[in-house]
């Protein structure tokens, strides 16, 4: 496949994942995307709970042939995979907690459990006991990261701390990306009934399940190249603001532009008939609830089979967020005791098998 279309798909997937993280129902689908989305990213504090699970990857026995036997462990290592991460948030000072437990199973099976707290200007990183991987002193301690000196020492931009406009930004995108969607295609309110089959203890006025499938994704691609995409990239060209958040300049914006049209538009449609014949989306859907016209409950499910080499594949992918303690006072639990920091130079130092 042309890797141009493999961006411009990349970035398709990205505004579609940006348009069902807000899902609720008011007046239209459109109105109460934004409105939730809207709200409940100006929320100054909140608790979360995430759980992703891997239920199934099949690839094809001759692509792990070639692969060797390094390749056949890791996807035993990835078959029902699970990880399930709890944190908390708040906007002044700014602070999140997560604790990632990740489960890996097969012949090599074992958890791990790794902490990470973030700031404005750092994060830390727990580093965790991996079985049969040496870790020697570093096992336990905390890797600090300066984001400003990273960005020094791998002559990278490292984006100002901006949230307002950063929220501004994903809300400027979503609109553009909702009102060229046909709200008959896509979405779908939830019966009583269906909202009793979730989960228990969810308190949810209301839920919308966003459904692509086969039969309606050609259309959303071509919806988002041909209508959102170019509208949204007009949009950046005219706020600098924007463009120094991305680090993009206008001439990138306009060489973007081109490769939507004339030839370079017949090569990214030309790549969306390769893709149809190697990708069959089964579902990929999301319920979005809503509580207090704040989107509290995310349950996201992906069922997909595409073609390895000629050979037949399958991922089925799922995942659940839910939120709570909406805008009230939070605790943080995770302490970074000042004797168990290390830099990323340190942990280099100590011969750590750990790669950055």
């Amino acid at each position: 496949m042309n890797r141009k279309m493999g961006l411009k798909w990349l970035l398709m997937m990205a505004a579609l994942l940006i348009f069902v993280a807000g899902c609720g129902l008011r007046a239209t689908p459109q109105e109460t995307i934004q409105g939730a989305l809207e709200k409940t990213m100006g929320l100054k504090s909140y608790t979360f709970s995430t759980s992703v699970n891997l239920d199934e990857l099949t690839l094809p026995e001759a692509f792990l042939e070639n692969e060797g036997p390094e390749g056949a462990m890791v996807l035993g290592l990835l078959q029902n995979l699970k990880i399930d991460m709890n944190g908390t948030y708040q906007a002044e000072p700014m602070r999140m907690e997560v604790t990632a437990d990740i489960a890996l199973s097969g012949d090599l099976s074992f958890n791990l459990t790794v902490p990470m707290v973030f700031t404005k200007e750092k994060f830390w990183i727990k580093v965790p006991k991996i079985p049969m991987v040496p870790m020697g002193e570093v096992a336990g301690k905390f890797v600090e990261i300066d984001l400003e000196e990273l960005a020094k020492q791998e002559e990278m931009k490292v984006p100002a701390y901006n949230p307002e406009l950063q929220q501004k930004l994903v809300q400027d995108v979503t609109s553009i990306v909702l009102k060229h969607l046909d709200s008959k295609q896509y979405f779908q309110q939830l019966s009583k009934e269906e909202l009793k089959a979730l989960p228990e203890g969810l308190e949810l006025n209301k839920a919308i399940k966003v459904s692509v499938n086969q039969s309606n994704f050609e259309s959303a691609v071509l919806t988002f190249m041909e209508k959102s995409l170019p509208e949204i990239l007009d949009m950046l060209a005219g706020n600098e603001s924007y463009m120094k958040i991305l680090d993009v300049t206008k001439e990138d914006i306009e060489s973007s532009k081109k490769e939507l049209s004339g030839e370079d538009a017949e090569v990214w449609k030309k790549g969306l008939e390769e893709m149809k014949k190697e990708l069959t989306i089964n579902e990929f859907s999301l319920v979005g609830g809503i509580h207090k016209n704040y989107l509290t409950y995310q349950d996201v499910k992906a069922d997909m089979s595409f073609m390895v080499d000629g050979d037949p594949a399958k991922l089925v992918l799922s995942m659940v967020n839910s939120y709570a303690n909406l805008n009230e006072a939070v605790e943080f639990k995770i302490e970074v005791p000042e004797d168990q920091i290390i830099t990323m130079d340190e942990l280099r130092n100590q011969g750590s098998q750990l790669e950055y």
